[in-house]
């Protein structure tokens, strides 16, 4: 959810959840995949909204924040 704060680990894990930065998006948070015979990231949301997304690894350090550990955000519950 927007406004989330998220707490994040350097390393790179195959399949796990990543903060990065996209351009014109800002930061997101993505599922990343290594394919390294096209030397690509791949980034997958959860959800099928957000279509994939394919990063050259040259770019790794300039738009990887970090493998998210957690997230901490206030909820507020809709009352119709």
């Amino acid at each position: 959810m927007d406004q989330a704060v998220v707490g994040v680990s350097r390393d790179i894990v195959q399949g796990k959840v990543y903060a990065v930065r996209l351009p014109y998006e800002g930061i997101a948070v993505k599922r990343l995949f290594l394919y390294q015979g096209s030397r690509e990231f791949v980034l997958k949301s959860d959800n099928e909204k957000y279509p994939e997304e394919r990063i050259a690894f040259d770019s790794g350090d300039s738009f990887i924040y970090g493998q998210v550990l957690w997230v901490l955000q206030s909820y507020e519950k809709l009352i119709i």
